[in-house]
């Protein structure tokens, strides 16, 4: 079973935290974040024989005496490395001119480095390139990048987004801490985040592409969303979403890396892969969280480990579409709840299909709900521990099987409550342990098969009150029980009891061409136009005794 605690590191993401707090004691402290009531303009001339790439100096500068606080222009002269090494700088915009072509400048932010107007606006075809050791901020409604060219920010310090700023289409590789906050949003920007993205309050990642590196973190907090951004993960990446965020309609392919949901987040619409079979992902939603109408496409392989999608606590599948399917030698996983444990998360109104060594599993006290779960060949479903199908719908194709308990050992009180199972031809259903099939409606066609209880085993599983329509088989091991149930043989159809199971106070009714058969019996038995005598019965039991377990007469 998945590791239940795959959420943010508490430490590197308090360490985070921190810096967001920092940060804003520094911008109070120092009223860096106060546009000029009256901004200075100027042009980069650089070379100025005391300090030829400083920032700060205003001799670098058309402005001087004066440093530019309104737009600091770069063209194809001066200087192409600059650094503010001499303390903070405060700018409205940096321009990098499309006529003339700006040369590519490297500007080292060593110091603060706030950015409260237009923010960086490159027109030129030329990559300008920002090194941050320090701290980057954009304010207002700034932008990392609003111009045409391509700027690239590598981040080994703090870069923090304001307000309604944005990365616009900068491309940003984040070795340190990259923040979102107040409704600022990640724009049409390319990030690697190599180790901490975080967005907090209403914040988007807008249409960013991200790609999580290996041991990358990414959280959505608070109201933000991840709007219509494109995120790839690598081995150790962790995604997190907790109070009231959302994926909305984000594309997240899960290569190594883990997913979880916590508090009220949901995945909304987004659409969630594992896109390499060699190193799936885990999926986990905790708390009251929910998968929304999400679409999951879960994937396991032998040996590899995760492939899950797992539902804790409250939580629930909402309306989401997801897919356990086949890797190598192993498939996907679906889980609700911890074996033993007392989640009470539920399958809500999702549509689930469990294909070849795919498997969705309801333990603890977790229930189907209303969900529509189809096992393909060599799929399956199982109920453990109190679980429950609720009013699911359950359809088992050829190889398909849908299984309540453990076998012989088992003590699960699992139920089918009031779900509507189908066994097509090839599908199978199974009660083991204490079971039952409670107020199930069972549908088993030709070649279909139900079973209660195992060959030779302490199952005393029970048919309930459910109602049983058969033209496969239907079969009554170990100490299992017919309990209250109606079932109904159809052409082609057989019932038996073995061992010391019993029809208890069943009604059996068969119509023509299916065949009762019992070894010990106290039901009533049911023919379409008249009652069965009790020697009738009798005759009927004697049939069923002579008749081989392994291949009933017909």
């Amino acid at each position: 079973m998945v590791d239940a605690k795959i959420r943010m590191p508490d430490a590197a993401f308090q360490l985070r935290l921190v810096a967001q707090q920092l940060l804003a004691v520094l911008l109070a402290t120092t009223a860096l974040g106060v546009v000029s009531a009256r901004a200075v303009d100027g042009t980069w001339l650089g070379g100025n024989a005391g300090d030829p790439n400083e920032w700060t100096d205003p001799a670098n500068w058309t402005s001087n005496p004066s440093l530019p606080d309104g737009t600091a222009t770069f063209n194809n002269s001066g200087a192409a490395t600059v650094a503010n090494d001499n303390g903070p700088v405060v700018i409205g915009k940096v321009l990098f001119t499309a006529a003339p072509n700006a040369q590519p400048y490297t500007i080292s932010v060593n110091n603060l480095f706030l950015l409260n107007g237009s923010g960086i606006v490159n027109n030129s075809t030329n990559t300008q390139t920002f090194n941050v050791s320090d701290s980057l901020v954009f304010q207002n409604g700034s932008s990392a990048n609003g111009g045409t060219g391509p700027v690239t920010i590598n981040n080994n310090g703090f870069i923090f987004f304001q307000n309604t700023s944005t990365t616009g289409i900068a491309t940003i590789v984040n070795n340190s801490i990259l923040q979102f906050n107040a409704t600022s949003t990640a724009g049409s920007a390319h990030v690697a985040d190599n180790a901490g993205m975080d967005f907090f309050d209403s914040t988007s990642a807008g249409n960013a592409t991200i790609a999580v590196g290996p041991g990358g973190a990414l959280t959505f907090n608070n109201t933000s969303t991840a709007s219509n951004s494109a995120i790839t993960t690598n081995s150790g990446s962790i995604i997190s979403f907790g109070g009231t965020s959302t994926a909305a309609n984000a594309q997240i392919d899960l290569v190594g890396a883990s997913l979880s949901f916590s508090n009220s987040s949901t995945a909304s619409n987004a659409i969630v892969t594992m896109s390499n079979v060699l190193f799936p992902g885990a999926v986990e939603f905790h708390d009251t969280s929910t998968a929304g109408s999400g679409n999951f496409n879960i994937i396991g392989s032998s040996g590899a480990g995760l492939g899950t999608l797992t539902f804790f606590d409250t939580s629930t599948a909402g309306n989401a579409t997801i897919a356990n399917n086949p890797g190598i030698g192993g498939g996907g996983a679906t889980i609700f709840g911890i074996l033993g444990g007392t989640d009470t998360s539920n399958a809500g109104t999702a549509h689930i299909t469990n294909n070849n060594l795919g498997s969705t599993s309801f333990l603890a006290n977790t229930s189907a709900a209303n969900a529509t779960i189809t096992n393909n060949s060599g799929g399956n479903t199982n109920f453990q521990d109190q679980s429950t199908a609720g009013s699911a719908t359950i359809v088992n194709n050829s190889g398909g099987t849908t299984t309540f308990g453990i076998p012989s050992i088992g003590t699960d009180t699992a139920t089918a409550g009031t779900a509507n199972i189908i066994n097509h031809s090839g599908g199978t259903t199974q009660f083991y342990a204490a079971t039952d099939a409670g107020n199930a409606t069972i549908t088993n066609d030709s070649g279909g098969f139900v079973q209660f209880g195992s060959s030779g085993g302490g199952d005393t599983a029970s048919a309930g009150n459910s109602t049983i329509t058969s033209s496969g088989t239907v079969s009554f091991n170990a100490s299992s029980t017919a309990g209250s149930a109606t079932l109904t043989t159809n052409s082609g159809g057989n019932v038996f009891f073995f061992d010391t199971s019993s029809g208890v106070s069943a009604r059996f009714i068969t119509n023509t061409g299916g065949t009762p058969r019992t070894l010990r019996w106290a039901a009533t038995i049911c023919q379409p136009s008249y009652r069965a005598s009790s020697l009738m019965a009798a005759r009927a039991a004697g049939s069923a005794a002579r008749s081989p377990r392994s291949a009933p007469a017909r």
